[in-house]
């Protein structure tokens, strides 16, 4: 048992080495990236955001309604039989037409009294319109909430794995000197046992 013990022990400083010379990992992004990022990559902000422009081209409709239009027609009609008319006896009939007849031109129409129905449909289209706009700016003030909680918990593990990772080293730089004045016989064992003990209790809390 105390072999292995000391099979241990010779095979622990190789180990311990690269836990020392690991980087801790760091929050490289900053808060307003990361509240960016999840603004511009939510899939629920994103139909919330379609709903609202929907619900604007809604609006823009239903005000179309409330002011003239002006369209364009047209139209065009081929009459077989041409009506004639005679001016002189013994003088050839005039035509009164022709086979082709067509229209074209601008029209401008406007529905002067619905009872209010436009306008009335147009305040409950803005009142819809409203309530998706507001929708959308609840739901983004959630996702920063949450961006920002997350972004400080990060914050806050990356400092704490940092301060553990130097709290190690400073571990495995005692214990490496303890090791090496107990093989120069300037150190008990128990020292270097001891040594050995704070090094793996820092190691565990990694």
């Amino acid at each position: 048992m105390l072999k292995h013990g000391w099979i241990f022990l010779g095979i622990l400083p190789w180990f311990l080495a690269g836990i020392a010379h690991a980087v801790v990992p760091e929050v490289n992004l900053t808060l307003a990236q990361a509240e960016e990022q999840a603004l511009a990559f939510s899939p629920a902000l994103k139909a919330k955001r379609a709903e609202l422009a929907a619900s604007e081209a809604k609006v823009d409709a239903q005000t179309a309604l409330l002011w003239p239009r002006l369209t364009l027609e047209g139209s065009w009609r081929y009459v077989t039989e041409v009506p004639e008319l005679s001016i002189l006896p013994g003088r050839p009939a005039l035509p009164f037409g022709d086979h082709n007849n067509y229209s074209v031109g601008p029209m401008l129409s406007w529905n002067f009294w619905d009872a209010g129905g436009a306008y009335y449909a147009r305040l409950t289209a803005r009142s819809a319109q409203q309530a998706k706009a507001d929708e959308v700016q609840g739901l983004e003030r959630s996702l920063k909430l949450q961006v920002r909680t997350a972004y400080f918990q990060a914050q806050m593990a990356s400092a704490q794995v940092r301060l553990l990772v130097d709290a190690f080293k400073l571990f495995n730089a005692q214990y490496q000197d303890i090791r090496t004045q107990y093989r120069a016989g300037a150190s008990t064992r128990i020292d270097s046992l001891s040594s050995h003990q704070d090094l793996l209790s820092s190691q565990r809390q990694l």
